[in-house]
């Protein structure tokens, strides 16, 4: 009788411990992500998981901006982090020096593999550095203009310098062009902009490239008081100026005011006839642009060279993770060979793992062009205080746009706010 239920025990014990393993739950947290993203991202998870039937994925949608990850910082100081994090790359190597992610070398020394060779080198950048790697790379993309044709036909407008074989067109050239689609109604409100240079991906970095900019020097430096930095402030201001900015941002409040659904975006509509967007366009433009006759073609530049700017996302697991290893194991298979190919596949997103650029069924149509200009394209910032970086040009270019500052004053105010940071950083 007493062996019996020892006999029953040990089978008891045997049972719970398979059940806690078989319970074992990943807890993933990220943006809340656009409906074809989010679908890419399910799927990789229900592929992962039934590869390894003992393993639970928890996706937890968290309202975080790009760079704010404030959330995740109260939870890891308070012990109750996420075991994996969807975190913008190029803001890698800040939050890793404020202490919110492991480490991951010791889990490739472990795994004994050396991924630097397997990513595109900019993407490793973004994660990597002398101290150790702290993410690990997903996908990436590139800008474009797109363009409606039906809409600059119609007002006269030669489409031929929109036809990437001739190279881009000059940021005067394309604001004149957009310029004859604009309309307003009895009320001088506009119905119609051609073109907001400041919409969607028409960013700082965007304009400050195209005018030939840099941003950074090494890794201890930034430089936004370059010429071509400032320059792309003032096409900006110039462009806000001829619009008049007060009423195109009432033209934006109208129609596409913030949180708005994909589907609102006024490039559908007609409202507006090009804009500066990524490739994650291709699936929303099958998808809600049915009824747009649109073209792609290169961000101008005033000398001609082709420019684009690529970031994307990584994998990182949060210091004081519970579920390291099982959380390490999830992120090496989305962020590689496999869980990219399901990603640029449903997405329409550009992988960094670098073989799978040679899979030429990956990048159909009007994929490829974007494929094609990652040569031309340039990094984000890979520097200890990136996010905070982004953050003080956002804040620059909206007093660029409002009119109160001059783009030199606030390239300058940015050099000052970010670089005491940044040497702080990289004197530890």
């Amino acid at each position: 009788m007493n062996h019996h239920a020892k006999l029953i025990g040990a089978l008891a014990l045997l049972a719970a411990s398979s059940s806690a393993h078989a319970a074992t739950t990943v807890t993933f947290w990220g943006q809340a992500l656009p409906p074809t993203d989010q679908a890419a991202v399910d799927q990789i998870i229900k592929d992962y998981e039934a590869k390894h039937p003992d393993v639970t994925i928890k996706w937890v949608p968290v309202s975080s901006t790009e760079t704010d990850e404030s959330k995740l910082m109260t939870a890891v100081r308070g012990g109750v982090g996420p075991d994996v994090y969807y975190l913008n790359r190029f803001a890698a190597q800040q939050r890793a020096s404020e202490g919110l992610l492991e480490n991951l070398k010791p889990y490739l020394d472990k795994e004994g593999v050396d991924l630097s060779t397997k990513y595109l080198p900019f993407a490793w950048g973004d994660v990597a550095n002398a101290k150790g790697v702290f993410a690990l790379p997903f996908d990436t993309d590139a800008r474009v203009v797109f363009y409606n044709k039906k809409l600059l036909t119609a007002a006269g407008v030669d489409l031929k310098p929109f036809d990437p074989a001739n190279g881009p067109m000059t940021p005067e050239a394309m604001n004149a062009a957009a310029a004859k689609l604009n309309e307003k109604d009895a009320s001088g409100n506009y119905d119609r902009i051609g073109f907001l240079p400041w919409f969607e991906q028409g960013w700082h970095y965007t304009w400050g490239l195209a005018f030939n900019g840099t941003f950074q020097d090494g890794n201890c430096k930034v430089t936004p008081t370059t010429d071509g930095a400032v320059a792309g402030m003032k096409f900006l201001q110039d462009s806000a100026n001829a619009l008049g900015y007060p009423a195109a941002s009432q033209f934006l409040n109208s129609y596409y005011p913030p949180n708005s659904p994909a589907q609102s975006n006024p490039f559908f509509s007609g409202r507006i006839g090009m804009m500066v967007d990524g490739d994650w366009m291709l699936p929303q433009m099958v998808e809600y642009g049915k009824d747009v006759d649109w073209g792609m073609t290169y961000i101008p530049t005033p000398d001609g060279h082709v420019t684009s700017w690529s970031a994307g996302w990584s994998l990182a697991i949060p210091t004081g993770a519970k579920n390291v290893q099982a959380a390490y194991d999830f992120a090496r298979y989305m962020t590689g060979e496999d869980g990219q190919r399901t990603y640029v596949k449903m997405s329409q997103h550009l992988p960094t793992w670098k073989s799978l650029l040679d899979e030429a069924d990956l990048f159909a149509g009007p994929h490829k062009f974007f494929k094609d200009l990652l040569p031309h394209s340039n990094p984000l910032f890979q520097l200890p205080t990136g996010a905070l970086y982004w953050d003080e040009l956002t804040r620059a270019q909206g007093e660029v746009l409002a009119g109160t500052s001059s783009p030199a004053d606030a390239m300058k105010s940015v050099a000052d706010r970010v670089q005491s940071q940044l040497d702080r950083a990289c004197s530890k």
